[in-house]
């Protein structure tokens, strides 16, 4: 049943929990990282720790995000909790909430397939990884009236990475033919023989190099290797890390030369038949650090609260924030039709807006307005889009804002979104439909993802619908459903089975 707490409420619990060099994580599937324990002002005593699963729980393409409790009452307890992942400026990019009434004494709530690991680790990882950190939020609500005092935690956990850079002169390298190899030992502080790389040719004159770990704490290792050319600068040949299940193995990459190209092009790259590499090597052996850094009770914590920055000098605060200005200026330019170049052509009516705009936020403008038979195009039909649907993609477009967005906007945007390639938007529409989801719309999504071939909104559906079975089960909506929808139906009661 649905409370009437939403996600704007103050919050009985706020956990901040930050997790550094998450690129280095080794955790295989259904190995996590664990939070601090976190206290919580109650009569039931409760004590709460969150578990991440990188490579999840069951399955390994989606990130689990799980917060588990401990408490000595026997009586029930009902909560909500909202999962988050955030940006370095506390904005929320990925959310899930789950509503749940606690019986036992202990108690786990959460999402085993919160987010896909390939959008943190690889498709968006700028994003999500900024500054090699993990920022997670997790805000938690009773739902049984009972009367609470605000708490907020802040916590971080750090993965131990040892860094090593050096130089490897590879000699006689015209004279290294197919079959022969030639190896650098990467030693610890101690000695220890970290990993053993080797560099030879293949039987298509293709460089390579392999590499093994021979140190037993060893749990993941990135090697960067660079071509160094006769002036001192370096040539990037690619980042490969070395995953938990390969560690023992040998790895092998090739580098984005021939061995005759170099051979031919010497006086670049070689100084007396000496090829130079730059190697940049790092890996991870454990935790460093595992802790909670600042708890405060009885203060509410800001939406999108940053912790561990550093302090703004004071001349910068009393500087006025010029993004309104920006949005301003942007919407100005937008709807007076300024110096527009190209039209939008919906059902109805014609909008007006800018190529450079539309490039920079969509992947699909960007190839429409750049290829060869395209660049001079004053027009775009967009038959597809009403006008409303149309203004708020633009609006979004320019001002990166979604004022008074309700339900069925949500999901015209969404397929928008989806079919322009505008990828923070679409996460946005996401988050508000997950957010917004009942019984009586879920199929809606569940509609809406199998049109836009979205596995992930099709996964937020599944969640729904696992979380509130016996509403959505039941109900004879689920039962039209898989008569239409039978794989899909199939694959959720599958989802059912593996998480009882």
């Amino acid at each position: 049943m649905a409370s009437n707490i939403d996600s704007e409420s103050e919050a009985w619990a706020t956990i901040f929990w930050n997790i550094e060099n998450f690129i280095y994580c080794y955790h295989k599937i259904g190995e996590c990282i664990p939070s601090p324990e976190f206290k919580v002002e109650s009569e039931e005593n409760l004590s709460w720790r969150l578990q991440l699963f990188p490579r999840g729980v069951f399955i390994d393409e989606f990130i689990s995000f799980l917060l588990f409790g401990d408490y000595e009452n026997s009586s029930s307890i009902g909560i909500k909790g909202e999962f988050a992942f955030l940006a370095e400026d506390g904005s929320v990019l990925q959310s899930k909430a789950k509503e749940k009434t606690i019986e036992e004494k202990e108690c786990c709530v959460g999402f085993e397939l919160f987010l896909k690991r390939e959008d943190v680790m690889e498709t968006e990882r700028e994003i999500y990884l900024s500054g090699g950190t993990l920022r997670t939020r997790c805000r938690l609500w009773r739902t049984d009236g009972k009367a609470v005092t605000p708490t907020m935690h802040s916590a971080r956990t750090t993965l131990r990475v040892k860094k090593r850079n050096f130089l490897w002169d590879i000699e006689r390298f015209n004279f290294l033919k197919t079959g022969d190899k030639i190896d650098f030992v990467v030693r610890s502080e101690s000695k220890d023989t970290v990993a053993i790389f080797n560099i030879g040719v293949n039987d298509e004159d293709v460089i390579w190099i392999s590499t093994m770990s021979f140190k037993e704490d060893v749990k993941s290792l990135i090697f960067q290797p660079f071509i160094t050319d006769v002036n001192g600068s370096r040539i990037d040949c690619g980042k490969c890390k070395v995953e938990p299940n390969e560690i023992k193995k040998v790895v092998i990459i090739t580098l984005p030369f021939t061995k005759q190209y170099l051979v031919e092009n010497k006086n670049l790259y070689m100084k007396n038949d000496v090829l130079t590499l730059h190697f940049e090597c790092s890996w991870c052996n454990g935790y460093a650090f595992g802790g909670i850094v600042e708890t405060n009770f009885g203060i509410a914590p800001l939406s999108n609260a940053i912790f561990h920055k550093a302090c703004t000098p004071k001349v910068a605060i009393d500087q006025p924030d010029s993004m309104d200005d920006l949005k301003e200026d942007f919407i100005s330019l937008w709807t007076k039709g300024e110096l527009s170049d190209v039209e939008l052509l919906t059902t109805t009516r014609t909008i007006p807006a800018h190529k450079a705009f539309l490039c920079a936020r969509s992947r699909v403008f960007k190839v429409i307005f750049t290829s060869d038979g395209q660049k001079s195009t004053d027009s775009v039909v967009v038959s597809h889009l009403d006008y409303d649907t149309a203004y708020r993609m633009l609006m979004y477009v320019y001002t990166n804002s979604l004022d008074g967005l309700q339900w069925e906007s949500a999901i015209k945007l969404y397929a928008a979104a989806d079919k322009f390639e505008i990828i923070p938007l679409r996460r946005r529409c996401s988050s508000f439909l997950n957010n917004n989801l009942s019984p009586s719309n879920l199929y809606e999504v569940f509609h809406l993802a199998h049109l836009c071939d979205d596995f992930d909104l099709l996964t937020i559906a599944q969640e729904y619908a696992l979380a509130h079975e016996e509403e959505v089960f039941h109900s004879e909506q689920w039962k039209e459903f898989t008569k239409n929808n039978a794989i899909v139906a199939a694959e959720t009661m599958l989802l059912k089975w593996i998480k009882s």
